[in-house]
């Protein structure tokens, strides 16, 4: 599901474990691919609570992500599916995170087509 061909890597993590891309994890620089991978990591904490992961490596604790405990939550994410993290949600929310782990380093993402179905979600919410 995820796509790394990057070729600069060893770079150090930024950010929070739970929400952090795969690349990020990885110690791969960074694009506006890893941005929305982690926006729908937020996304989804925000609708459901936490992830699947989050009994590995508590948001506040970054600092006890290292070693065999990121290989841990590294071989977590990448056993999580899509749809199983959405479960019970819109089939946007998949799609958005399929989308973004689903993108190649330099392409630009079509923020428009996720905004308007989040921007629908959100209507009917309201209603």
């Amino acid at each position: 599901m995820w796509t790394m061909e990057d070729p600069q890597t060893g770079h150090k993590f930024r950010g929070n474990f739970n929400f952090g891309s795969m690349n990020a994890l990885h110690g791969n620089r960074q694009s506006r691919r890893d941005n929305l991978e982690s926006l729908a990591y937020i996304l989804i904490y925000l609708v459901v609570g936490p992830l699947p992961w989050e009994a590995v490596i508590p948001c506040t604790n970054n600092e006890a992500a290292n070693g065999e405990l990121l290989l841990l939550l590294i071989t977590l994410k990448e056993e999580a599916t899509p749809d199983g993290l959405c479960s019970g949600l819109s089939s946007v929310f998949a799609d958005f995170l399929r989308y973004a782990c689903g993108l190649r380093y330099a392409e630009t993402p079509d923020y428009s087509k996720f905004q308007k179905e989040f921007e629908a979600i959100a209507k009917v919410t309201e209603e």
